[in-house]
């Protein structure tokens, strides 16, 4: 279970990746405000960001997940 600032963080990071465009002022503020620096804001972005295009590479690729 995330606590609070956890899941805000996860939330973003996911509206992030799905709808950059969707992101505003007001989500980097109530982060700033859950005490998460810009740093760390960058970094569940970029982290993110890095996972779906993992996942398009190996979709355009073709890879098969071994069971």
């Amino acid at each position: 279970p995330l606590n609070e600032k956890e899941k805000a963080l996860l939330l973003f990071t996911l509206k992030g990746v799905r709808d950059p465009h969707a992101v505003i002022e007001a989500d980097l503020d109530a982060l700033r405000q859950l005490g998460w620096s810009d740093s760390e804001i960058f970094d569940a972005l970029h982290h993110g960001a890095r996972q779906v295009a993992f996942d398009i590479l190996i979709d355009a690729f073709g890879v098969e997940p071994e069971h």
